[in-house]
């Protein structure tokens, strides 16, 4: 695949800013779904309500950095994993 860092790094830079996106779109409903949640009253389930909750705040967190950070790991390891080429300087 013969795909140049300028077209990796702009495909990149959209990827980001639909994730940026996505994260603002998508937290704010989240949240609110985890403050309802906490905000309930379950009886005897709201010491594990209040014991989890801020777990599963994390997991979301940790989920939306993930989302970031695999097509940066595959955009870093794609710039630095070209050899160079060495074709033009032999002598046949």
């Amino acid at each position: 695949m013969s795909d140049s860092i300028t077209k990796i790094g702009f495909i990149f830079i959209v990827y980001l800013f639909v994730v940026i996106l996505t994260y603002f779109v998508i937290s704010a409903p989240v949240e609110m779904i985890f403050d309802s949640f906490d905000d309930s009253d379950f009886g005897d389930a709201e010491d594990e309500m209040d014991l989890y909750m801020g777990t599963y705040r994390s997991a979301f967190t940790i989920a939306m950095a993930l989302f970031l950070s695999i097509p940066l790991t595959y955009l870093v390891t794609k710039i630095f994993s070209r050899e160079p080429d060495y074709h033009r300087y032999r002598r046949f």
